[in-house]
């Protein structure tokens, strides 16, 4: 017991410093930067899980082979909690150097003109490309009925010129938040007429419920948090400030999908009935962080299977050789293929193996470290 006393321990101390990490850039910048609402999922992933798995108050036996019971598996969990915080620690060490001491929104040169024309312009491009993956795929009804044989790429009439034109239709998320920041720069510019306002507000209303619907279509849940967590960054980089309230409204549409999203989908696209979901408060927390699984497990399950560079960074590669499969080339297909194939034993696009689990199989222990400092300096450039 004492490998999980210390699993639980390193545990803990990376949800200090993840927690710590939001803390300071709350602090220093008085809003969240993207590095911190990603911080806020890997805190789930990385940190809460192991904690609730390792005390045994999480069972993830009947989607993973996984168990507490099985006390040789307690040094690589142990293991898994040591390259978590190995990764968090370079992450910030990278974040750290590079960072600034502040951030400058520009607005100028702004006009109106050149915004909508390039806007509507993407616009076409993007519908006319989703209505084409839609029709090759065979119409909307035969799409809703089979989300989940589509996302997972084993749907039996896969089409790789589809899926590389619903590709086109991941802009229409762009498109969103270049209106909602247009809509946020004209509130604040004096010369604009109110019914113009208003016209603008009711399309992204429109448009929001447009985008929402796209993602679930698409089969994923974290589609559909992600365009939220969009807007509120905007909206508290552009204001440099957080909206407490709007914050609040996002924890609990994310809690909602993760929780009800993919029950509310098979109810609606596959049995045709929709039931109102219910849960039990007790089993809340546990069903939210279950859904963070696959980060900590697919680290667990790398080295015990001594996955570490099996993939020697072939997967830096291998998404410039998709293309060819619109020519009949068979190429190598995603992590997350090779992934779910080493948990589950099916080839299948089911299971991400997060940040950790990545770096391991592309480069080994070593690249870890490395992986996660240049990550941190990313996301301070990008910020």
């Amino acid at each position: 017991m004492i490998m999980i006393f210390f699993s639980i321990l390193f545990s803990i101390i990376s949800l200090f410093m993840i927690v710590s990490f939001v803390a300071w850039q709350v602090l220093k910048y008085k809003t969240i930067l993207p590095a911190g609402y990603g911080m806020l999922f890997l805190l789930c992933g990385y940190a809460l899980f192991p904690i609730y798995y390792l005390l045994g108050y999480i069972n993830i036996e009947r989607h993973y082979r996984y168990n507490m019971e099985n006390e040789s598996l307690y040094i690589v969990y142990l293991m898994a909690c040591i390259l978590i915080f190995i990764f968090l620690l370079s992450f910030f060490l990278g974040y750290s150097i590079t960072q600034k001491n502040q951030y400058k929104i520009s607005t100028n040169p702004f006009k109106k003109i050149y915004f909508f024309k390039y806007f509507f312009v993407i616009l076409v491009i993007s519908t006319v490309a989703y209505s084409l993956y839609i029709y090759i795929y065979g119409g909307l009804s035969y799409i809703l009925e089979n989300i989940s044989h589509i996302r997972s790429g084993k749907d039996e009439h896969k089409n790789y010129l589809g899926a590389l034109l619903n590709m086109f239709a991941g802009y229409y998320v762009f498109l969103l938040y270049s209106l909602f920041a247009y809509i946020l720069i004209l509130k604040n510019k004096m010369h604009f007429k109110k019914y113009f306002f208003k016209k603008i507000i009711l399309f992204f209303i429109l448009f929001l419920i447009f985008v929402i619907a796209k993602k679930f279509l698409d089969g994923g849940r974290g589609g559909v948090i992600a365009v939220f967590i969009g807007l509120a960054l905007i909206s508290s980089l552009y204001l440099k400030k957080i909206n407490k309230k709007y914050i609040f409204i996002l924890f609990f549409i994310s809690i909602f999908v993760i929780l009800f999203g993919k029950t509310i989908l098979f109810q609606l696209f596959v049995t045709g009935d929709f039931a109102s979901p219910t849960f039990n408060i007790i089993d809340l927390w546990g069903k939210v962080l279950g859904e963070f699984t696959h980060l900590y497990i697919s680290i667990v399950n790398a080295l015990e299977k001594e996955l570490g560079a099996d993939r020697l960074f072939g997967d830096f590669i291998y998404w410039a050789l998709k293309p060819l499969k619109l020519l009949g080339v068979e190429g190598v297909d995603s992590i997350s293929y090779y992934n779910t194939y080493q948990i589950l034993g099916l080839w299948e696009s089911n299971i991400p193996p997060g940040m950790v689990a990545f770096l391991y199989i592309e480069g080994g222990v070593i690249f870890i470290p490395l992986g996660g400092f240049f990550i941190g300096m990313f996301f301070i450039s990008f910020s």
